[in-house]
């Protein structure tokens, strides 16, 4: 690609000597080995040689023999060179396989070792001058791109020793030349920090050159019909639709994905010898009063006690008859600890492994058998067992959302502005975390599963440490019941948002503010939105709050959705550079579909919570793996992340409880003045179409006419009543609204004039501009509610 030999000069020069690198070192070290081999064996040899060379048999036979019939042998084509003088063979092999200097063997060593440090030289030279063009980690990103391309070959069956079909015979000649053409593809990688950006963004670019024969191209094509999806899938980088450069020469692939400045160990530590002591403690008591009281909260201390007494029973019931169904497995179990919680009893046994262990999924029915219950889970690994029994619906140990809101934000740690509690893990521990170390955020879970009370709790959590300052969220409901208690909260950027096209404005707002943000950032010089709220607040300017974007039952996006594409491409764009910008979004969804939650999507929702789903399909979809369709719902949730996958309970919180917290909210913080999202997009749009320039212009002009006359004199205001029926009475004669009214503060003199001159204008026929005039001047008045 002639483009990327621009932009990155370097790059394939780099890559090159890097394989000259590998080559040279398995030369030296072949060399090497053989050098040894021969210093273990040298005297053997040379003593050998001598033996068998020196005496010279054959060519002394020869020459005999050759005198005795005067020379006919000579005359034997290329029997001369069959007995050769062999009396100095063995002082040249002790030449090339002595380990001196002058030995064949050391020389070829030495030429080796000076091409490899002339090769790494250069190597590096190429890398500094990689970074000098603007690259970050090359080296790094051309290790990652050698693997991608590994996994792509081994994911289509093109490697090099791929030669065979799968029937075991030797592939056709158009499948060898496709393979050979797959295997020519280049895959780069480049980290750069782009102008007006602030943060680095690492591209991914796959180029297959498109094969000349139809044959040789179908079969490409039909190849790397998946691979957008494998890809996405091996990098979790939302990867284009395959497209093919403008001379048709090549299929490409293109990735992008915002990624962390990583800086010096020694620039690091100067940062932090700078930070005072002040800051330090500062950070380290973020909010230690809540926006609510704890007593809105239930208090659920003795519920909890009484389910974990009756908890326990029930486990000490069943302790007896899950050791004697292991016992019968041959495992020779022995319990670790038996752990409490929410719904569920976990029995964890040590085992002894043996070669043929018996399946997990028969020890559960047996012990599903035993017990008599369906939903028994077996996991073993590393000679531990751990049975997790769901408790009877009698029992419960409720969460005590309360004591863990007091725990985890009254504690004076450090606490991120997006810091939420997902739930309780089996051990008891609290599963809390900031939604920016997962970036954003995906929620799956059917009917009754706990998804919405979930997104409820986290609502709460994020506004239970911050002011309305700190954080401010955004939520498209198109169901319209989910999130009705929160209208109105101060929290709140504007009323839940319930319409499918509004929801599309919303994302498009939200797009608009993060570009604004960078360009912020730009002016401070500054990377992310923590960097610059310290910015700010050291040169006096207004913080940015975070923005927390959650879209409820977004499979309603694709059904309802006239371009769907546009939708995919604001995610897109938001799941990649929003999270420096301090903007998260939370996607929850009834049904995920491979279809509404596509690789684009997918990709950019690293964070998981997955409540109970419909079967296994939809748990695969959404985690990557079965497990979702086997939760017992209410609650109970699977939480993945790049830390690894947990099971957890989460809390429930009621509808009094979450009333009660808003009404404290409205009362403690100012009533919101919501943000006109769609005004704010339909401008921006029009001034990027240059349709509604000129109207937007003439409103803030008359606007400002009015606000100039309103302060010079009181004219006296008409009633509600009057200027609807003015606008009726306009809207029939379809004439101009009279403006004059708003700037003359008394009756006019000419007002029988003007009077005659109306009723003229009314015979006349409106030319064409005149009609376009009205109809501008109609939706003023209407803009400005007159």
């Amino acid at each position: 690609m002639n483009g990327n030999k621009g932009k990155y000069p370097y790059a394939n020069i780099s890559k090159n000597l890097f394989f000259g690198i590998k080559l040279t070192v398995v030369l030296t070290v072949i060399l090497s080995i053989v050098a040894f081999i021969l210093s273990l064996t040298a005297g053997i040899v040379i003593k050998l040689s001598k033996w068998i060379f020196d005496p010279n048999y054959l060519h002394e036979w020869y020459k005999k023999t050759n005198e005795s019939n005067d020379g006919m042998m000579d005359k034997v084509p290329l029997l001369k060179y069959v007995y050769v003088d062999t009396s100095n063979w063995s002082n040249n092999i002790t030449k090339w396989i002595g380990l001196d200097g002058d030995s064949l063997i050391m020389k070829i060593l030495t030429y080796a070792i000076i091409l490899l440090t002339v090769f790494i030289v250069l190597y590096i030279f190429t890398l500094i001058m990689r970074h000098h063009k603007g690259e970050m980690a090359p080296f790094w990103n051309d290790r990652e791109s050698s693997r991608l391309k590994r996994k792509i070959l081994r994911n289509i069956g093109a490697k090099y020793w791929d030669v065979y079909d799968e029937s075991d015979r030797k592939i056709k000649r158009v499948e060898h030349a496709a393979r050979y053409r797959l295997r020519r593809m280049k895959v780069n990688i480049h980290t750069t920090i782009e102008k007006g950006q602030p943060q680095p963004t690492k591209k991914y670019e796959v180029v297959i050159k498109r094969p000349s024969k139809n044959k040789v191209r179908k079969l490409v094509l039909q190849k790397i019909k998946d691979l957008q999806e494998d890809l996405t899938s091996e990098t979790e980088v939302s990867f284009d639709q395959m497209k093919t450069t403008a001379n048709k020469r090549f299929y490409l692939f293109e990735g992008l994905i915002e990624t962390e400045l990583k800086e010096a160990r020694s620039v690091i530590k100067r940062r932090n010898r700078k930070q005072t002591s002040a800051e330090d403690t500062e950070a380290e008591s973020i909010q230690r009063e809540l926006t609510f009281p704890l007593e809105l909260i239930n208090d659920v201390e003795d519920q909890v006690e009484k389910g974990k007494r009756e908890s326990q029973e029930f486990a000490d019931r069943n302790q007896e008859k899950i050791l004697t169904v292991l016992s019968t497995a041959k495992l020779q179990p022995e319990l670790k600890e038996v752990m409490l919680s929410s719904k569920t009893v976990v029995f964890s046994y040590k085992y002894a492994y043996r070669d043929h262990q018996t399946h997990e999924e028969r020890i559960a029915k047996s012990i599903g058998d035993v017990l008599g219950e369906r939903n028994i889970s077996v996991m073993s690994g590393a000679g531990v067992i751990d049975i997790t029994v769901p408790l009877p619906d009698k029992i419960k140990i409720p969460i005590d959302l309360k004591g863990i809101f007091k725990k985890e934000f009254m504690s004076g740690k450090k606490i991120h502005p997006t810091q939420v509690i997902y739930g309780v893990k089996p051990s008891g521990e609290v599963m809390s975390d900031a939604i920016s170390e997962v970036r954003h955020l995906l929620v799956v879970g059917q009917t009754g599963s706990g998804k919405s009370v979930a997104l409820n709790t986290i609502i709460v959590a994020l506004c239970a440490h911050n002011t309305p300052e700190d954080l401010r969220i955004l939520i498209v409901d198109p169901k319209s019941v989910e999130f009705t208690l929160f209208e109105d909260s101060p929290f709140l950027l504007t009323n839940p948002v319930t319409d499918v096209e509004d929801g599309e404005k919303v994302l498009k707002y939200a797009v608009y503010e993060m570009e604004e943000r960078y360009k912020k950032f730009k002016k401070a010089k500054v990377k992310e939105i923590e960097s610059y709220n310290k910015w700010a607040k050291k040169n006096g300017e207004k913080k940015l709050p975070y923005w927390v974007i959650i879209v409820d039952e977004f499979s309603d996006f694709k059904d309802k959705s006239d371009d769907f594409s546009t939708t995919e491409k604001q995610f897109r764009r938001l799941g990649q550079m929003a999270r420096a910008a301090g903007i998260h979004l939370i996607i929850a969804t009834q049904t995920p579909r491979r279809e509404v939650l596509t690789g684009v999507i997918r990709a950019n929702l690293p964070g998981i919570v997955a409540f109970r789903v419909t079967d296994r399909i939809e748990s695969y979809v959404a985690l990557g793996e079965n497990g979702a369709e086997d939760l017992l719902g209410k609650g109970d949730m699977l939480f993945k992340s790049a830390k690894g996958m947990v099971r957890a309970q989460g809390p429930y919180i009621t509808d009094e409880e979450l009333e009660a917290i808003i009404n404290h909210w409205k009362e403690k913080f100012d009533k919101p003045v919501f943000v006109d999202y769609k005004a704010v997009v339909d401008r921006l749009e029009g001034v990027e179409s240059g349709e509604i320039i000129e109207q937007q212009e003439a409103i803030g002009s008359l606007q400002q006419t009015m606000l100039e006359n309103e302060s010079k004199s009181s004219p006296k205001r008409e009633t509600a009543l009057e200027k609807a029926e003015k606008r009726k009475k306009a809207k029939e004669k379809r004439l101009p609204v009279d403006m004059s009214r708003y700037f003359n503060t008394t009756p006019s003199k000419n007002k029988q004039t003007d009077t005659s001159v109306e009723k003229k204008e009314q015979k006349a026929k409106p030319s064409i501009s005149e009609e376009t005039k009205k109809d501008k001047d109609k939706s003023i008045s209407d803009l400005l509610g007159l």
